[in-house]
């Protein structure tokens, strides 16, 4: 099976950082990141297993949203 369709896909991040100097030689950052990526195609979700039918496993088109977040924290 070839697949040929084509999806336009956004993967906009957003991130913000503090920092807050102690001392003169000590420095905390703590960090925040959020990473949202749609018209996914996971692996997983593009074959059907279940049984039955002849034309098993058969192939699906789907699609779904992905996001992702981190935290950081730093010590300089």
């Amino acid at each position: 099976v070839h697949d040929r369709t084509s999806y336009f896909a956004a993967v906009p991040e957003a991130g913000l950082t503090v920092g807050y100097e102690v001392t003169d030689g000590l420095r905390l950052t703590a960090g925040y990141t959020f990473l949202y990526w749609s018209t996914v195609r996971r692996a997983a979700d593009q074959i059907d297993l279940t049984a039955g039918g002849t034309d098993r496993p058969a192939f699906r088109d789907v699609t779904g949203d992905y996001w992702a977040q981190g935290v950081r924290l730093g010590l300089e």
